[in-house]
């Protein structure tokens, strides 16, 4: 209902600027996107089905007039993953219910007033907090679309937020003050049948009756997730200040919301009793809640010579954490624990003639006891490192993206190459590569390993 009162209100105001003395840009994108699973282990799960089969059609809207203005982004997308793995599975093993999905996202619509010193902008909104590339530390503003393959390796997958917008612009700073009253959670790969699914959730679990020296098989089931109510008390606050200096450019956060990704409460279901049987566990059920969270952070970036060295953290007071589905069903009630969390990266970017190369350290520290959490790590890190070099009058660019786990050194190599055939009209081919660690280690990327996907990517703009 959101999305369709936001798109009326903006057609509604589109029309009356381009009435007045105003005007109307309309852009957009069309792309479309295959790729197939070629991992070399796993023969029976993934080797060459379709991971990606993908096309957009993106609109962009923009209208002016005086110092109004008002933007559209809004997308048509077809997925037809499993329409293509239907025509590839030639010894029928996989049934498919359905040929693939169609959907409208209205990913921003809002308007605005800009003035000489301050602004307001209202309307679903996007916004990208803190100076890290692909890793989020300051930047818990918008959700994460992580509903499917294609969304987790898009170049952009957050989510834009309802949202009223207010802003002091000075001649070396900026304010934005953020007030969000509806929640907007991180879209999951819940759906039946998406191949994301089972690293969430699994379709089954076991279940050991030592007394009966017998280990069942529980069907597990997911409820809907409980989203905090709509009401005023209930919406999310930000704040950010940045400064822009000689030597430097700073900023400072600060948020008050809900973690947009809920935890999971699991319960055990049981048959009726039948004499001179007991009731017997028959299934297991997951629910889902989300907690109310707060974050202090900062960031900077410092240019030293050719090169910029970029900083960033963030504290999270008392934030909650999973428990482990074992000390959930042994009881207490919580599902949950608080505990203070910091997050820290350094970065720095190089850009010489023809080349660009970024490399990023980051960590996540969480304090206290942890021996329930189904996090066992107070301590994590990785590190990204990335490289691209255009060629042939700058129409061909070849870039390499790597990123590493060091807790359980699993990795993530992204090869790729463009061709601009045109200013409008490019072609890309590339891979997805995720590598489990020492002695199957899954960690953070391991765990995408059967997908390991190489991919073909077509793109028009106008």
């Amino acid at each position: 209902m959101r999305k369709f009162v936001l798109s009326i209100l903006l057609m509604l105001i589109t029309f009356g600027f381009s009435f007045a003395d105003g005007g109307v840009d309309f852009s957009g994108d069309v792309e479309a996107v295959v790729g197939a699973s070629a991992h070399w282990r796993d023969r029976d799960a993934y080797k060459g089905h379709f991971t990606l089969g993908d096309a957009f059609f993106t609109g962009k809207l923009d209208a002016y007039y005086n110092n109004f203005s008002g933007y559209a982004n809004f997308s048509f997308i077809y997925n037809g993953v499993e329409l293509l793995n239907t025509i590839s599975d030639f010894d029928k093993k996989t049934k498919v219910r359905n040929f693939g999905y169609r959907s409208f996202a209205m990913n921003e619509a809002w308007i605005d007033y800009s003035g000489a010193f301050w602004g307001i902008r209202v309307g679903r909104q996007k916004a990208a907090w803190g100076k890290a590339d692909g890793v989020d530390i300051t930047n818990v503003l918008c959700p994460s679309d992580m509903s499917s393959f294609a969304a987790i390796t898009s170049d952009n997958s957050k989510l834009g937020v309802d949202a009223l917008r207010f802003s002091l612009n000075g001649n070396s700073f900026t304010a934005d003050a953020w007030w969000i009253p509806f929640f907007t959670p991180a879209k999951l790969p819940l759906d039946e049948g998406n191949i994301l699914r089972k690293l969430l959730v699994p379709d089954t679990v076991d279940f050991p009756i030592p007394a009966m020296n017998t280990t069942l098989v529980l069907p597990v089931k997911i409820k809907e997730f409980e989203k905090p109510k709509a009401s005023i008390k209930n919406g999310e606050y930000g704040l950010k200040v940045s400064g822009y200096f000689s030597a430097l450019d700073v900023s400072l956060y600060g948020f008050y919301g809900w973690d947009d990704v809920p935890l999971l409460n699991y319960s055990i279901t049981f048959s009726a009793p039948q004499f001179p049987y007991p009731a017997m566990p028959n299934g297991m059920v997951i629910s889902g809640e989300y907690k109310r969270m707060a974050m202090l952070g900062a960031d900077a970036a410092l240019p030293i010579g050719p090169t910029v060295l970029r900083l960033e953290t963030a504290y999270f007071p008392k934030r909650h954490f999973q428990k482990s589905a074992e000390s959930i069903l042994s009881g207490g009630g919580e599902f949950s624990e608080q505990h203070n969390e910091l997050a820290a990266l350094v970065g720095i970017d190089w850009m010489p003639e023809g080349w660009t190369f970024t490399a990023q350290y980051h960590f996540d520290r969480v304090y206290g006891d942890l021996k329930q959490l189904e996090r066992t790590d107070k301590f994590t890190h990785g590190a990204t490192l990335s490289a691209s070099r255009n060629f042939l009058n700058e129409t061909l660019e070849a870039g390499l993206s790597f990123a590493v786990n060091f807790d359980d050194f699993d990795t993530m190599f992204a090869p790729s190459v463009k061709y601009s055939v045109s200013d409008q009209t490019s072609v890309s081919v590339g891979a997805y590569i995720f590598l489990a660690g020492p002695g199957g280690r899954t960690g953070e990327y391991g765990k995408y390993k059967n997908l390991s996907t190489f991919y073909l990517k077509g793109k028009y703009s106008f």
